[in-house]
């Protein structure tokens, strides 16, 4: 599996479908995971998709932040509730990830 950073989410065709995040949840900062967001596919007339659960994992030695999707765990082993590719992961992804830069941005301001 592929992971999709800041640096290669950048939408590269243009669609009629709008991406948002309606909800940013930032965690206390003691586990992997940096924060989860939800996040709503509008595709127009069709309807819409919303995605909950999506997580974020900070920059570290081996890499960008990158954006996970949701899986559930079953036995020893996790498995995918959902699965994006293409354009629409790359637009899912750089959603998640310009909130997560922009949330860091505000707490490195001082006042």
């Amino acid at each position: 599996m592929s992971k999709t950073t800041l640096q290669n989410a950048q939408p590269e065709v243009k669609s009629n479908c709008a991406v948002r995040v309606s909800d940013y949840r930032p965690t206390n900062g003691e586990g992997k995971v940096a924060a989860y967001a939800d996040v709503e596919v509008s595709l127009g007339a069709e309807g819409s998709l919303t995605v909950y659960g999506l997580s974020v994992l900070p920059a570290n030695s081996k890499g960008p932040a990158w954006v996970g999707f949701p899986q559930k765990p079953s036995g020893s082993r996790w498995y995918p509730v959902v699965e994006a590719d293409g354009e629409l992961k790359r637009r899912i992804c750089a959603a998640v990830l310009e909130r997560y830069e922009e949330e860091r941005q505000k707490e490195s301001v001082p006042f």
